[in-house]
């Protein structure tokens, strides 16, 4: 009866190589999720959700997710009445005027304050959908 040699790197070399696919896949899965739930006026803000780096580590594999456009993050939690302060958005100059683009206002608005962008929570509603990413991948 022969011997048989086990190539234990090859062995370590094809897992990790495998991990990170899932993770890859994973991530994947999530990016499509957190775009899924993003508001999409012109679709940047979602399409700047983007997997950054999939890599090994000591003690398993970490996944990077980004978020592109700093301004997703007023989208997430909210901004004015329902953002963190709670309070209307107003000019910084006083007797100033606020003029911003608006779909609803069909152009140029111009006001004294606003009440702000309601959250839509769409980070949290991603993490909230993990249990089903997974199952799904």
């Amino acid at each position: 009866m022969s011997a048989t040699r086990v190539d234990v790197e090859r062995i370590k070399r094809m897992v990790e190589a495998h991990a990170l696919q899932r993770a890859q896949d994973l991530g994947d899965a999530f990016v499509e999720t957190a775009q899924s739930y993003a508001p999409r006026r012109t679709g940047a803000g979602a399409d700047s959700i983007a997997v950054e780096d999939v890599h090994a580590t000591s003690s398993g594999v970490r996944v990077v997710i980004k978020v592109g456009e700093e301004y997703m993050a007023f989208q997430n939690f909210g901004t004015g009445i329902y953002g963190p302060r709670g309070t209307p958005i107003v000019p910084h100059k006083a007797g100033g005027v606020l003029v911003f683009d608006s779909l609803i206002g069909g152009g140029l608005v111009f006001a004294r304050s606003v009440r702000g962008t309601e959250p839509t929570h769409f980070w949290e509603r991603t993490v909230d959908a993990w249990p089903q990413i997974v199952s799904r991948v």
